[in-house]
């Protein structure tokens, strides 16, 4: 098993898999809508949760991008 393919001791996340999730905060975080489109799949299902409600869903890459472009308008920064 090579290093990326090890598990991190997270619910079964691999190094890889976790690399992956922390280009997307980075780019969340940077409002790089392109950076983020270059990580998911054409069918991403994303839900944002907060307080425990899902107060925003999409289904598919274009749902997804036109949704990313909107929030990243509505905020100067944002961090996760």
């Amino acid at each position: 098993m090579t290093a990326a393919a090890r598990e991190d001791g997270m619910n079964g996340v691999t190094a890889y898999d976790r690399a992956t999730i922390d280009r997307f905060i980075s780019a969340y975080n940077a409002m790089d809508v392109d950076a983020m489109l270059a990580l998911v799949t054409d069918d991403i299902v994303f839900e944002n949760v907060s307080g425990g409600v899902v107060n925003a869903r999409t289904g598919g890459r274009a749902e997804f991008e036109a949704l990313a472009r909107r929030a990243a308008a509505l905020f100067r920064e944002r961090r996760q």
